[in-house]
């Protein structure tokens, strides 16, 4: 096993693991702003879907490091609040959609 792999033991790993998410966010973001949609790009390719196998690996981490701070008493409260995002997401992406809107209108 080469040193360090495996193990946790790069420090610098989980600055990178942040960045490729924030370079995905932004791909992501000029796509949109260029093709109008992000379709396929986002969800049916491993460029779209880079920095959700971070985010998996940055939880990894988390888990390996700090299992003490992942107890039920934290878990349960995340869950639920994950849950209620996954509802209201559309209602949320629809209101900053309609406040673009109202913006733009305002600017015309």
């Amino acid at each position: 096993m080469l040193h360090g792999v495996g193990r946790g033991e790069n420090p610098d790993g989980a600055f990178y693991a942040f960045g490729i998410v924030g370079v995905s966010i932004l791909i992501r973001a000029m796509l949109s702003m260029v093709a109008g949609t992000l379709g396929d790009a986002a969800s049916a390719t491993i460029p779209g879907r880079l920095d959700q196998l971070c985010i998996g690996m940055l939880a990894a981490v988390l888990y390996a490091r700090r299992r003490g701070l992942l107890s039920s008493h934290v878990l349960v409260p995340l869950a639920v609040a994950m849950v209620f995002a996954w509802i209201v997401s559309p209602t949320i992406e629809a209101l900053v959609l309609a406040a673009g809107s109202l913006i733009y209108l305002q600017q015309s």
